[in-house]
Parts: C-alpha cells; structure tokens; sequence
C-alpha cells in the first residue's frame, strides 16, 4: 500500500479547517496508526534499493521452494499410479494367460 501524505495532508485539512496548513497537521497525518501488510525488517547500511531487491529475492525463493514441491508431490504420484496401472497389468496378462 502507497501512502500520500500530500494528499492525506490536502483531506485533514478540508476536514478540519481550523488548524492552519503549516501547524502540527502534517505531523498529525505522518504519525498516525496505519496497518501493514507486511514487515521486512531494517538492514542497517542497506539502501531501500537494496531492501526491496532482498524482499524480491526472498519471495522469488519462496515461489520457487513451492514450486518444487509441487514437482516432487506430482512426481511421486506419477510413480504410483504408474505403479498400480503395471501391477494391474501384469495381474491381466497373468490372469488371461492362465
């Protein structure tokens, strides 16, 4: 989520037209209780550059971590159900040989 604090500055103020543009309402806007999604925690002397490529990094790892797991799980099916269809197979040719 993008926060304007410009722009939320601009609506406090048409709110609340009695406090003058320069005062603490500013201040009010940036120190106000916001909620947040997601929390990456500070690296100290990594640029916020830096950070969101540590954060892009981390999910592109988480992605593929699923991702491979869901080889491994569809890879494992595969093998028993490819195991089953031999065993029924096998069974067939020993019953119509008989």
């Amino acid at each position: 989520m993008i926060i304007d604090i410009a722009e939320e500055v601009e609506v406090e103020a048409k709110i609340k037209p009695e406090f003058p543009r320069e005062s603490s309402l500013p201040a009010i806007v940036v120190n106000r209780e916001r909620s947040c999604g997601f929390f990456c925690k500070w690296h100290p002397g990594f640029s916020p550059k830096e950070h969101k490529q540590m954060i892009f990094d981390i999910e592109a790892l988480r992605l593929e971590l699923k991702q491979k797991q869901k080889d491994r799980t569809w890879a494992l099916i595969s093998t028993v159900v490819g195991a089953i269809i031999g065993a029924a197979t096998t069974l067939a040719a020993i019953i119509a040989t008989k």
